[in-house]
């Protein structure tokens, strides 16, 4: 089964410029043609906008986020340092992470999604905060996340929604534990 092992002998053995070649040769194919879901996304909302300055700016960043951990990849095969050897040696504390990180991220789309979710949202530190890093900028005006208003009628109320986020990753952690103990047991 392939897995995290190491850096190819091939790759290994070259010198510093050949070496960074191969690794940006293999790593660099990896995002060709399998851009993101975001991209997709991405390309729909700067089609909607229909400004330059926007759609260059929001395709440099984004390819920017996506090459960063090429170039360090690159940067340490350079300097000669196996970085696939603490990927592996971590695999399982990195999958947890990343599963922990998607719980959290999901359980804050889920109440996104919800009624009055997307209010209490717009209350919340991240909201505001992005809102002032923006303000700070010279970034267009349409960087800037408004705030609107719902219909209430017949919705949760904005004051039940860290209980249900709460809820969401607590339930989760609960169904974690709960999963893990019968593991042991039947190994047992």
């Amino acid at each position: 089964m392939p897995s995290y092992s190491r850096t190819p002998k091939f790759i290994q053995n070259r010198g510093d410029y050949s070496k960074s070649f191969f690794m940006g040769l293999l790593l660099g194919n990896a995002g060709v043609g399998c851009p993101n879901p975001l991209f997709y996304w991405l390309l729909i909302y700067i089609a909607g906008t229909g400004s330059i300055e926007i759609g260059a700016s929001l395709g440099v960043v984004h390819g920017v986020g996506r090459a960063i951990p090429l170039i360090l990849l690159s940067v340490l095969a350079i300097l000669g340092v196996n970085a696939t050897k603490g990927v592996s040696r971590n695999r399982l504390k990195i999958e947890k992470l990343t599963g922990w990180m998607l719980i959290i991220i999901g359980s804050f789309l889920i109440i996104n999604g919800l009624p009055e979710g997307h209010e209490w949202y717009e209350e919340t530190f991240i909201h505001q905060g992005w809102n002032e890093l923006v303000e700070q900028t010279s970034l267009p005006g349409e960087f800037i996340m408004d705030e609107h208003e719902h219909d209430r009628e017949g919705q949760l109320a904005k004051e039940s929604m860290p209980i249900i986020l709460s809820s969401l990753i607590g339930g989760t952690i609960i169904w974690y534990l709960i999963k893990g103990r019968k593991t042991e047991e039947v190994a047992a």
